[in-house]
């Protein structure tokens, strides 16, 4: 969610070099109470005191981290994956929704798993891609969709440096049940997308 944040500073406040969002979200969203359940009625982001222009993905009405069959998916999702894919239904609130990326003037970096379980990280990353294409953005933008990818990529600690930390992988696993399921390919990815963002950066 952190990329929301991130976009939204610079819709509002300035500009910035670099924007790497990692399962992204394209809209901001209602937020909630601290039970991660009772719905504000509110967005997430305020700008002078103001509601910035959101989704309601009702959460109040499913059961977050319990995985269930869907039609628009080829994995089991979460029901948090399912309040999120109904918000974005509403194709006229979706649209005054969306974050104004090209507002940043930034080169964007967009990575997401296609088997995300949380929320539809892949239709983000390919909804942000079109929208910037339609804009005819002119800063450079990459496109990363790791096959059977989980929710969890971007950067994670070093391997070597944090050995206590890589042991817990399997207690990931059961939470997050795509990476459960591909776990080899999971791990990869977390170096693939450090090496991406860092090439990203630097170049």
């Amino acid at each position: 969610m952190g990329s929301i944040f991130a976009v939204l500073v610079a819709q509002y406040i300035g500009g910035m070099e670099n924007l790497i969002m990692v399962s992204p979200t394209h809209i901001p969203f209602e937020g909630t109470l601290a039970d991660k359940k009772t719905m504000t009625g509110h967005s997430v982001a305020a700008w002078q005191e103001k509601d910035v222009p959101f989704v309601r993905a009702d959460l109040s009405a499913v059961k977050a981290g319990k995985y269930q069959k869907h039609p628009a998916a080829s994995h089991k999702v979460t029901g948090m994956w399912t309040a999120y894919y109904k918000a974005y239904q509403d194709k006229d609130v979706e649209r005054k929704a969306w974050l104004q990326v090209e507002k940043t003037n930034a080169r964007i970096l967009l990575i997401a798993g296609d088997e995300d379980e949380a929320w539809p990280a892949e239709y983000s990353v390919k909804a942000l891609k079109k929208y910037l294409d339609d804009k005819n953005y002119e800063k450079d933008v990459k496109v990363v969709i790791y096959p059977h990818g989980s929710h969890l990529n971007g950067l994670m600690p070093n391997r070597e440096r944090e050995k206590k930390l890589y042991r817990m992988l399997p207690l990931i696993g059961l939470m997050y049940k795509t990476f459960g399921r591909y776990r080899k390919e999971n791990i990869s990815y977390f170096e693939q997308s450090e090496k991406e963002i860092i090439d990203w950066i630097c170049a």
